[in-house]
């Protein structure tokens, strides 16, 4: 408003003076307003008002911007409360304690790089964190790792079936520390993880060609895209105690793990923010 009043004032100047400068030649009417215009630029005061309503609008800006990212941030965490399916120790792949306050529930494929990246990431996360943490592992494979990775999540479930949960855990290590797979067979691939882990690999072969869990991962897939996840690894933070979660997308550093748990865990802090 200072800076409108500023700009108002110049103008009356100008106009106000016309009556008297009308007989003068162009060049001193110019000359006359260039040396009003300096004046009142070079003006401490003017200065300071300009100054003043440029920090107020930024802060004003920066405001906006902040309120804009916190109610897209409320309503991503009330879309995930609604279409989350909560931890289940019947139905879920759980690493470390299955009572742990915090769940790090991760949505993965099995060709993905990045996922191969953060494995190594989650495994140590949860192994130093005493039993306050556990791991959750959900199958999302990429469409344009087709048919590779939905066959791999599969066989997965079949290590699973045959092994238990230790076994699942082991085969998927395995096959994520396997060599880069697009030179070789996956069916190959599978077999050596099978072997790797001790787990029969003919059983598991014949658990795959049968698709005995073609509908649990497709269920997977179908949550994923009820919770509008995109791209893998898609990372959902869980406190349990407080019920609140935070999406952590990438293959994001231990550090940056710890970080959004220390947040997640903070006192105080009303659910799902």
């Amino acid at each position: 408003m200072k800076l409108k009043s500023i700009i108002l004032l110049s103008s009356t100047l100008f106009v106000t003076s016309v009556p008297i400068i009308a007989a003068e030649k162009n060049t001193d009417l110019q000359s006359l307003k260039q040396q009003l215009l300096t004046e009142l630029l070079q003006s401490p005061q003017l200065k300071k008002i300009i100054r003043d309503e440029i920090v107020a609008q930024e802060k004003q800006k920066a405001l906006t911007r902040i309120q804009k990212r916190l109610e897209k941030k409320k309503r991503q965490q009330q879309h995930l409360h609604k279409h989350l399916q909560p931890v289940n120790p019947k139905q879920d792949h759980i690493y470390g304690n299955p009572n742990a306050p915090i769940s790090v529930i991760e949505y993965s494929d099995f060709e993905c790089p990045y996922c191969r990246k953060i494995h190594p990431t989650l495994k140590r996360l949860v192994d130093d964190s005493k039993g306050t943490i556990n791991w959750v592992f959900r199958h999302m494979p990429a469409d344009f790792h087709q048919p590779n990775a939905r066959q791999e999540a599969e066989a997965a479930e079949c290590a699973a079936n045959l092994a238990g949960n230790d076994g699942f855990w082991r085969f998927a290590e395995k096959l994520f520390q396997h060599p880069r797979r697009n030179k070789q067979s996956h069916q190959y691939l599978i077999r050596q993880a099978a072997k790797r882990s001790n787990i029969d690999a003919d059983a598991l072969m014949k658990c795959l060609e049968q698709r005995r869990f073609k509908e649990k991962v497709e269920k997977n897939i179908e949550e994923t895209k009820l919770l509008k996840l995109v791209g893998t690894p898609a990372n959902i933070l869980i406190h349990h105690p407080s019920g609140r979660l935070m999406l952590r997308q990438g293959a994001a550093s231990l550090l940056r793990l710890r970080l959004d748990i220390a947040q997640l865990s903070a006192p105080n802090k009303k659910p799902g923010l």
